[in-house]
């Protein structure tokens, strides 16, 4: 037997090739990359919501700072005159007093909304610390997990192309009609058109050879032989 083991040889190449493809879906596919992607993506976005509002608190923060620099100014010269001693009447005095407290009044409450801003951008910082911290790690994961995708793509195209070279050289060795038989056959049965004889029986779909097919293919020599009950090509080893 010549050809029959070179046939069954690509019937195996084959059957690994598709393994492969089936492979290459599953890694691409894997649901743990896809977790750990949106898992980055939702910490990502957490991470750049937050940095927005730090950003909105700090505008406000300057904001409230330059109207109680102004305040401040207002109020000192309103104390100027009060204190300048060129107040010339009840009603002027009365009046500048009551400018002063009031400047006095808007004083503290800038300096409250100004402290109330200053705390929550301190929270905020440490609440981008930890957000940071869990993004730089959901990254960390996610980047090892697709090296990891890497090295299996890599290990299975390296194989696919071994694979595919030596199913070449296997199919120009054997009979053309040969191989149109046997892709007929396979096609029609989920890709196996060959099956080994095992315990007297196809090794397929395991039906028993009868005792004249079982010693025909014993001895056949480059002969196609087919299974009575599936139909595909018999090969003893």
């Amino acid at each position: 037997m010549v050809n029959l083991p070179h046939l069954y040889r690509l019937q195996e190449i084959e059957g690994r090739l598709l393994a492969l493809q089936k492979l290459r879906l599953r890694i691409a596919e894997d649901p743990e990359l896809k977790e750990r992607q949106k898992a980055w993506q939702n910490s990502d976005q957490l991470l750049k919501e937050s940095e927005a509002e730090r950003q909105r608190l700090q505008t406000n923060q300057r904001r409230l700072e330059l109207e109680l620099k102004t305040c401040q100014e207002h109020l000192a010269a309103e104390e100027r005159k009060l204190y300048g001693g060129g107040v010339s009447s009840a009603r002027e005095l009365e009046q500048l007093q009551q400018k002063a407290a009031e400047y006095a009044k808007k004083r503290a409450a800038l300096e409250d909304d100004l402290l109330q801003l200053m705390e929550g951008e301190e929270q905020l910082s440490a609440k981008l610390s930890q957000l940071t911290a869990i993004r730089d790690e959901t990254v960390g994961v996610l980047e090892q997990l697709k090296q990891e995708h890497a090295r299996q793509l890599l290990e299975v195209t390296i194989e696919e192309q071994d694979l595919t070279e030596e199913a070449e050289q296997v199919a120009a060795k054997l009979p053309k009609d040969w191989l149109e038989r046997y892709r007929r056959i396979a096609k029609s049965h989920h890709g196996i058109g060959m099956a080994k004889v095992k315990s007297n029986s196809c090794g397929a779909c395991h039906i028993s050879l009868s005792e004249s097919m079982l010693q025909n293919v014993k001895r056949a020599e480059d002969t196609l032989l087919f299974c009575e009950s599936c139909g595909r090509i018999l090969y003893y080893a």
